[in-house]
């Protein structure tokens, strides 16, 4: 994160959740600093509805879409055993990205 911020970079971007050490660290490093590294976190959608549709506005993506973006704020416990284990345990997400929202 040191290197990001030497660099003059002040925004990450993310294309999905990541596994808690990478919000721990964040978080670390932005403490106490008056320039911190914010985050842009992205969200995907499934391609092949979007296909189907070709609408973006279409009722069905845009209840997927908020459904992404609640499972990333939330990183909770309704992941998948794969994305537990993928990421380490969603409460060390949660706490992870709790302590970096608090910063």
């Amino acid at each position: 994160m040191d290197d990001i911020s030497e660099m003059n970079a002040n925004v990450l971007r993310t294309y999905t959740l990541h596994p808690p050490a990478f919000y721990e660290a964040l978080a670390e490093h932005n403490v106490d600093r008056d320039d911190p590294l914010l985050l842009l976190h992205g969200n995907w959608l499934t391609e092949e509805t979007l296909l189907e549709t070709r609408d973006a506005f279409d009722p069905e993506i845009i209840a997927e879409h908020r459904e992404g973006i609640q499972h990333v704020i939330d990183a909770d416990d309704r992941r998948s055993e794969s994305d537990a284990s993928r990421n380490g345990g969603s409460l060390r997400v949660r706490t992870a990205a709790s302590r970096l929202l608090a910063s």
